[in-house]
């Protein structure tokens, strides 16, 4: 048994194929409505999909970004603390 996703590509194929060579000109024959419905139908599905998925990775990139901000932020301050605390440190060694 097919895939659905098989049999609509077939039909993907037949209608862009549906120009037949004669002799020495092309002849277009029409496909079927069917067809071309189910044809629009998958490509609107798929559509949607990738739509909804790109969505769904912009949000976690935002997400991202945001978390390593915050972990910059954070970086930066245990590094003024730090130099804070050494030069207390050294001053308070200086005044013994």
């Amino acid at each position: 048994m097919k895939a659905r996703s098989e049999v609509l590509l077939e039909c993907v194929l037949r209608i862009v194929g549906m120009i037949v060579p004669g002799e020495g000109k092309c002849e277009k024959k029409s496909p079927p409505r069917k067809e071309v419905q189910d044809l629009f139908k998958f490509l609107k599905t798929m559509n949607k999909q990738a739509t909804k998925r790109t969505g769904q990775f912009l949000k976690q990139l935002e997400k991202k970004e945001g978390k390593e901000t915050k972990r910059e932020t954070l970086l930066k301050q245990v590094k003024d603390v730090d130099e804070l605390m050494n030069e207390e440190i050294f001053d308070s060694e200086l005044h013994k």
